[in-house]
């Protein structure tokens, strides 16, 4: 394989990574959505999506882990351990330009989910304390809300 095909390889793995990634702040956004909506059914479904998401982008990034160590023939932990601008340095000059854009997208991708894991673990906190208050309020002193056997 040539430096041109395996860097084209990379960028290829890069953009499917980054695609993901895009899916993911939808499914972000719509599960802030039903947290502020309380609706636990499209909770569930946008949970799930992006479980399997989370997945996806895990294998996604050993793949690509493995084929930098391949590239650059060091272990995959040295490969997790090399700066993207490192790579660039090594990339054909044609290409040099998509590899740095692409980088630059996933890094500002990371931020938002970064962000908006955090509003959504706020959002989920908030669910959770009116769950309990409204419990709460229909069983004062931790009485059972039901005195009946089934």
């Amino acid at each position: 394989m040539t430096t041109h095909e395996a860097f084209s390889h990379l960028l290829g793995l890069m953009a499917v990574q980054a695609d993901y990634m895009r899916l993911m702040v939808a499914v972000q956004d719509r599960q802030r959505l039903a947290l502020v909506q309380f609706t636990p059914n499209d909770l569930q479904i946008a949970t799930d999506e992006q479980s399997r998401l989370s997945n996806n982008l895990r294998i996604l990034e050993k793949e690509r882990l493995e084929f930098v160590s391949t590239l650059f023939q060091c272990s995959p932990k040295h490969a997790s351990e090399l700066s993207s601008s490192m790579i660039a340095e090594h990339c054909p000059n044609d290409m040099k330009d998509a590899f740095l854009s692409l980088r630059d997208e996933m890094k500002n991708l990371m931020q938002k989910l970064q962000f908006m894991n955090g509003v959504n673990r706020m959002l989920n906190e908030r669910a959770r304390r009116f769950s309990q208050t409204i419990l709460g309020v229909l069983a004062p002193d931790g009485r059972s809300l039901y005195n009946r056997k089934v």
